[in-house]
């Protein structure tokens, strides 16, 4: 379901693979190993290329992301979001 990938530098790429949707059904199952996955590293990149839709319970996922790696001074970010969720999380 997650993929972490040291990229270097204190960055780390998390993938979410196995699901086209990041919601209810996954997304205490998905904050656990995500969360576990950042392990000090100070910047995070989510790749969403394999996911369809992010409900409200998948956006708090991405908050509860971005607020670890602030907390050890970095910041997070995503990729490959599909059109319909990048529309979504920028209205």
């Amino acid at each position: 379901m997650i993929v972490a990938k040291p990229l270097g530098n204190d960055v780390v790429l998390i993938r979410v693979e196995g699901c086209d949707s990041l919601d209810t059904s996954n997304a205490e199952a998905v904050k656990r190993a995500a969360l576990a996955s950042i392990d000090g590293s100070a910047d995070v990149v989510m790749d969403l290329s394999g996911v369809d839709l992010v409900d409200s319970m998948g956006v708090g996922v991405l908050v509860s992301v971005l607020k670890a790696a602030r907390r050890v001074g970095g910041t997070s970010g995503s990729r490959g979001s599909h059109p319909r969720c990048a529309r979504s999380s920028s209205s």
